[in-house]
């Protein structure tokens, strides 16, 4: 049976690549400093995202922009009640603030490709005592913590010491107190099925974390979920319960390695972000070593070429002293009279960097740095025409229809 994925002459279309005798000469264009320095791994694509992010403004606000464009409008809902859905609306806008929540979760995803999001119940928090049975709220006692024993108090009802190994965690109405939690994505772990979507979601506590929940730390222990003290305790990463977590990834391609999290949309388009960051990084030596001019000042000599050389007869030494002294005078009073023993060269060197700086090189990396992150130019340089935005503003809506569509999933 013919290979269909060979040419009629039975030479594969696609496979390894060939040896050409010009490879040794002209070495493949993908080979550049930018691929050695790309992130390998998830949490290296976070850190550079990070960095680029807090130290590219440009990339920063073009990033707020689109996010922006899609939370800056009020929501919309839609019930039977029109008091409820008033009342609903003033819950989500005024409480809950969603509008400022969902921003910070799509820049989350515009910088990281992820958002691990939770909404976690208000509930209070009280200890039973073993010798009375009473039960206390927390805050109201003076207890002690050990991550083995638990809580130790006086008991208030007989002043005798009682001890909870766990507290009772009671939920309350209080919409004030409901918390949309942002994870700290560097924390999260997750184990996904590579034969379906099920994923398990995992939390690796930091040092200071664990120190403070060991410690048993006041302003951690009284709204932290048990859960995770129970971890800590038995030396274990967090587990998430079944939709406690709420995951929102940009889409990869089906062969990254990365999956279930999204690749950073700045390591997509990692070698226009690498060459905008070298014309800054450039554009900065540049101002450092040749913008400001350096003044300096020499004996002249002999300039006539006849009589005594007085230069024989100077110490140096003495003359960079004096000239020393004299730009400080100068310095208080300009309109002073400065004396010189012996005639002057003035000379100014550097001052060039003008003619080294091209702003044009870095305006169009930037730019095709943007594009690749799908960012019209005129969009976050705010210079959109009211003839073509119509236009514009519907392009980019089609391009950013799968994020619209997690926000809208966020807000469900």
């Amino acid at each position: 049976m013919t290979n269909p994925l060979n040419d009629p002459n039975g030479i594969p279309m696609y496979g390894p690549k060939q040896k050409f005798s010009h490879s040794d000469s002209y070495p493949s264009p993908f080979l550049d400093y930018a691929s050695m320095e790309a992130p390998q791994t998830i949490e290296e694509a976070y850190d550079m995202a990070e960095t680029m992010y807090y130290t590219n403004r440009t990339f920063a606000q073009a990033m707020e922009y689109v996010v922006s464009y899609f939370t800056g409008t009020p929501i919309s809902l839609v019930a039977q009640d029109e008091e409820k859905t008033n009342e609903y609306k003033e819950f989500l806008e005024n409480t809950i603030k969603i509008q400022s929540q969902l921003f910070l979760i799509g820049r989350d995803v515009k910088i990281y490709g992820n958002s691990c999001i939770s909404v976690l119940a208000p509930f209070k928090r009280f200890l039973k005592s073993d010798k009375s049975g009473t039960v206390y709220p927390i805050e109201e006692l003076d207890w002690k913590f050990d991550i083995r024993k638990g809580f130790t108090f006086i008991d208030p009802k007989n002043g005798k010491q009682a001890s909870a190994k766990s507290p009772i965690d009671r939920p309350t109405q209080k919409g004030d107190d409901i918390v949309i939690k942002r994870w700290p994505l560097k924390q999260v772990k997750a184990v996904q099925s590579p034969y379906s979507n099920r994923t398990t979601y995992y939390y690796e506590f930091t040092p200071k974390e664990k120190s403070d929940i060991r410690a048993g730390q006041s302003s951690t222990m009284y709204d932290i979920p048990w859960g995770m003290v129970e971890a800590v305790r038995d030396d274990k990463l967090f587990e998430f319960a079944p939709g406690m977590i709420y995951h929102i990834a940009c889409g990869n391609l089906s062969n990254t390695g990365f999956e279930p999290w999204g690749m950073p949309p700045v390591i997509a388009s990692f070698k226009d972000a690498y060459l905008a960051q070298i014309l800054k990084r450039n554009n900065e030596v540049i101002a450092m070593d040749h913008m400001l001019p350096m003044k300096m000042i020499s004996p002249a000599g002999n300039a006539a070429g006849g009589g005594v050389d007085f230069m024989r007869n100077t110490n140096l030494g003495t003359f960079g002293s004096v000239v020393l002294r004299a730009v400080e005078r100068a310095k208080r009073d300009p309109s002073g009279w400065m004396y010189f023993p012996v005639p002057v060269n003035y000379q100014v060197m550097n001052g060039d960097g003008k003619n080294f700086v091209v702003p044009e090189l870095l305006d169009q990396a930037q730019s095709e740095f943007l594009n690749g992150l799908g960012v019209p130019v005129e969009m976050y340089r705010k210079n959109m025409s009211a003839q073509s935005a119509p236009f514009a503003a519907r392009l980019f809506e089609a391009g950013e229809v799968i994020f619209f569509q997690e926000l809208n999933s966020v807000c469900n």
